[in-house]
């Protein structure tokens, strides 16, 4: 199935009792619109609010901002803190069937055979502690033949077009290019399993990273928290090992060098923020234009020359200093409520030195072990939406001072419940 093929989901009849109010509401958006005079909403690419380009990164970041070492992250953790140790245990042990689930909607025998299926792409393709971070190794690894006949390109621009034509095809749902920024890489590795690790240095000088996003599964998100929505997340880890392991190959064939990366060996959200594929939330989470927050984002760091794509803004940020949404929907109470970002920290797996909202993954990964790997903050974010005429229509909210009316909307009509065990039924059924 290509990408221009993927099912619709299937989505309840709006009741009309909800289409008059929504009518209401899109005649209050219309004029907030008109009177803003919003430019960009009626641009080529569709989008119902504007996008605009940014010359650096939309955050602000502290001059004495500092690299982060890999042992500090949260699944790394589980090789020498006590009180995460003991959580990844758990919640391996659920994940491979030696602890049962709950039993109900979302955790059926047919749910956990789905999940599991969904995850061994990850497990036999990348290796163990793949998904924590562990790079360099499977599909990941570091060591592949490059050609020693080097294509030479006319300009950083044409090779940027055709790795971008090539990324797209070989599976990235959105690929953008950031320049090579020493910040963002760990300054050490670490694997929990074996308690070792190392600088991290490139056999090699990098000189532009290529970062693509990896849409998941909307109907399955909704029905999170469940193994439903797990299955959702897996197959986004598995697609990110396939794709950048493909994209790599492709840098390779072509006379460069390439070292294909998943959540290891840097951080991704500054990468794909500085490749123009989204901007920070309240969550922690990228948010792009076109999915939300509904992707996993892997990366490709290579000798090639490209050209870099710039950053870009489309309200987010002060859209999450008033929906909340995703921290009312937190089942452990990881996601901050401050209206304001700020440079506090709450845990020593938050990076110090760049203003954002912080989680609390403690709390989060708390709830994984006890329950499941929770995706609800990207189910009920109202970013986080198939392109439909309503959602198009909200969006417009994002660019006025009424912003707080398009959480009111995407409630409006529906979208963006959690725990829904409806939704973790009827998704069988759904054709």
């Amino acid at each position: 199935m290509s990408m221009d093929e993927k099912k619709t989901p299937v989505q309840k009849p709006i009741s009309r009792r909800n289409l008059l109010k929504g009518v209401g509401a899109l005649g209050a958006i219309a004029t907030a619109a008109s009177i803003s005079k919003i430019p960009g909403l009626s641009g080529s690419d569709g989008m119902a609010y504007a996008v605009t380009e940014a010359e650096t990164i939309p955050a602000e970041i502290s001059s004495d901002y500092k690299r982060m070492d890999q042992k500090y992250t949260t699944f790394m953790r589980a090789g020498w803190d006590p009180e995460i140790a003991p959580l990844l245990k758990t919640f391996l042990a659920k994940r491979h069937g030696q602890i049962p689930y709950e039993e109900g909607p979302g955790f059926t025998d047919i749910d956990f055979a789905l999940s599991g299926a969904a995850w061994s792409i990850e497990e036999d393709a990348g290796g163990p502690g793949v998904g924590a971070g562990v790079g360099n190794m499977g599909l990941y690894s570091w060591e592949g033949h490059i050609n020693p006949k080097q294509k030479k390109f006319d300009s950083p621009e044409q090779a940027s077009e055709i790795v971008k034509k090539a990324t797209s095809f070989l599976g990235a749902d959105l690929v953008g290019i950031a320049p090579y920024d020493e910040r963002w890489v760990y300054t050490h590795s670490y694997h929990p399993l074996t308690q070792k690790g190392g600088p991290i240095e490139f056999p090699f000088e990098p000189k532009s990273v290529i970062v693509m996003a990896i849409e998941m599964d909307y109907d399955a998100y909704r029905t999170s928290p469940s193994l439903i929505a797990s299955a959702g997340t897996a197959t986004g880890y598995g697609e990110m090992i396939t794709t950048a392991h493909k994209v790599a190959t492709f840098c390779r064939q072509l006379g460069y060098h390439a070292v294909p990366c998943g959540n290891d060996t840097a951080m991704s959200i500054p990468l794909a923020i500085q490749a123009g594929l989204g901007e920070i939330s309240r969550m922690g989470l990228l948010i792009t234009p076109k999915y939300g927050p509904r992707v996993r984002l892997c990366k490709v760091y290579t000798d090639l020359p490209l050209k870099e794509d710039k950053p870009i803004t489309f309200g987010v940020v002060d859209f999450c200093k008033v929906c909340m949404k995703c921290a009312d929907n937190c089942p452990s109470d990881a996601i901050s409520k401050d209206q304001e970002p700020s440079f506090n920290t709450v845990s020593i797996s938050n990076n110090p030195g760049v203003k954002k909202w912080v989680i609390k993954p403690e709390n989060c990964f708390k709830y994984w072990a006890e329950h499941i790997d929770c995706c609800n903050c990207v189910a009920c974010c109202p970013y986080n939406k198939i392109e439909e005429w309503h959602h198009d229509l909200s969006k417009l909210a994002t660019q006025t001072p009424a912003k707080p009316i398009l959480r009111y909307f995407d409630e409006l009509f529906g979208y963006g419940k959690t725990f829904n065990t409806d939704y973790m039924t009827e998704w069988w059924n759904n054709k």
